[in-house]
């Protein structure tokens, strides 16, 4: 996610002004947060959601690429089923999960369709996009899936 560090920063900037400042915790992870994650500094890290388990009902909002692209050197085989488990262990907290991909939904596994809220996040994604995956999100929480 390197090459995108700018359009990272912008995307958090939209989402802190739809979700209010207040409401919007920021956690930086290398990789996939269940191995690690945290406000500060990594060597503060630790497994995420433990690392700071978010109210019941709160989306969690996640910018990343969900291991569909290529694998970066040193990486640990993170992949669609890493989000999946991590996601349906959120959503039984009542925290559902909207991913942020860079990638368009022709990469996206039926299996992360379904267990995801997905957002194709690229240089056209505004903050009326996010608004709308946001109460997607806390929409799909409130019905059975």
């Amino acid at each position: 996610m390197l090459p995108f560090t700018t359009d990272l920063t912008q995307l958090t900037e939209q989402i802190r002004i739809v979700a209010g400042r207040e409401a919007v915790e920021v956690f930086a992870f290398d990789g996939f947060p269940g191995r690690g994650a945290g406000p500060r500094s990594r060597r503060t890290w630790r497994p995420y959601p433990a690392s700071g388990a978010p109210r019941s009902g709160a989306a969690v909002a996640v910018i990343s690429d969900l291991g569909l692209g290529t694998p970066s050197v040193g990486s640990r085989g993170i992949g669609p089923a890493d989000w999946i488990s991590l996601a349906r262990r959120l959503d039984r907290t009542g925290n559902p999960v909207v991913a942020f991909v860079p990638y368009g939904p022709d990469h996206w596994p039926p299996e992360l369709r379904r267990t995801l809220t997905l957002v194709h996040w690229d240089h056209r994604t505004t903050a009326g996009d996010v608004r709308r995956s946001l109460a997607l999100a806390c929409r799909a929480r409130e019905s059975p899936r």
